[in-house]
């Protein structure tokens, strides 16, 4: 009986990673019903829809929330800073979702998960942020991995269509790739200025709300779901995708932030595997290998990126006290930096 509660204790007190751990498999959920939606709907309904319900949600978590009344923006440079981070937001949402309209989804998520490295060059360029030698190395090595995964047609030899579309696909993830780091090097700005994640998600999922709707109605139309699964499936990306968030945030207050982040690189061993036994499309052997390289090398950004950060807060006396005494303000700050889209 004491094991069994002494059991129960360890797995409560580590319940952060299975908060990412959860949060990795939303993801892949939320990635295969976008794939199925795009079945009937086009790229830029899915992400409209998606972008309604999460402000929805996002709305009804600031009213319900105690600290609500703080959630505002105190200053101007706040709320300008919180829609241009929107704006780069919601684009690569769109490229995302468009990136699955043309690839594989193994593919699409491998490339997009290659993120960390755009995230700390432009991290060390705006905000002075540093990139160490082991930093640079693996970031060509994430370039190798998306150069496999994407395979040019003019290198590979395979079917000229299929071939094209998929080329055309991974270029369309990885510049969601990089919008999305220059999104998220703005959340870490905000994140200094002490801005809370939800408004970071109110603003971006009302500013997606406003802009795709047009460009929807512009550029290609709208097409209402004739069945009523296929309905369904809108929705579901919608909620996914605010069960994601939250269960992001929650899990960052209790774990640190590599801990989190070398877990969620298990989305790109879900996608194939989701894109294999779900949705029955055979992935090729050379963007697998692609894919775990890039897994790779992710997971040695976010290491290289931890260890650092502990040496520069190492330099002072009580560096490791602070580690364990403040750890919660340690992970609330870098809550307020992170944002799956």
């Amino acid at each position: 009986m004491k094991m069994s509660y002494a059991c129960f204790r360890a797995v409560y007190q580590r319940r952060g990673i299975i908060f990412a751990f959860s949060c990795a498999v939303f993801i892949t959920l939320q990635d295969l019903f976008v794939k199925l939606s795009l079945g009937s709907s086009t790229a830029f309904q899915v992400t409209t829809v998606r972008s309604l319900i999460l402000c929805m949600c996002s709305v009804v978590t600031i009213v319900v929330s105690p600290n609500g009344r703080y959630l505002v923006p105190e200053t101007k440079d706040h709320f300008r800073l919180l829609i241009v981070r929107a704006l780069f937001a919601s684009a690569s949402t769109l490229l995302n979702i468009l990136a699955f309209s043309l690839a594989d989804m193994g593919s699409v998520t491998a490339i997009f998960n290659s993120m960390p490295m755009f995230s700390g060059i432009i991290g060390w360029i705006v905000l002075r942020e540093p990139f160490t030698l082991a930093e640079l190395v693996l970031s060509f090595l994430s370039l190798t991995g998306v150069f496999l995964v994407a395979q040019p047609p003019v290198i590979f030899d395979s079917e000229a269509t299929k071939s094209d579309t998929h080329f055309a696909g991974t270029i369309v993830a990885l510049a969601a790739a990089v919008v999305t780091a220059v999104s998220f090097v703005l959340s870490r700005r905000l994140s200094q200025q002490q801005v809370h994640p939800i408004v970071n998600m109110l603003y971006f999922a009302s500013v997606c709300a406003i802009t795709t709707p047009i460009l929807t109605t512009i550029l290609q139309g709208w097409a209402i779901p004739q069945c009523g699964l296929e309905r369904l499936y809108l929705i579901l990306v919608g909620v996914f995708n605010f069960i994601v968030q939250s269960l992001l945030i929650k899990s960052l207050e209790l774990e640190k932030p590599v801990t989190v982040t070398v877990t969620l690189t298990l989305n790109i061993f879900l996608a194939f595997l989701a894109q294999l036994l779900l949705l029955h499309e055979a992935f090729d052997v050379i963007a697998a290998a692609g894919a775990g390289v890039i897994l790779v090398s992710s997971i040695g950004i976010a290491l290289a990126k931890w260890k650092s950060e502990m040496r520069n807060s190492g330099n002072t006396a009580t560096g490791s006290a602070t580690d364990t005494g403040t750890s919660g303000t340690s992970n609330s700050n870098q809550v307020k930096a992170i944002q799956i889209f």
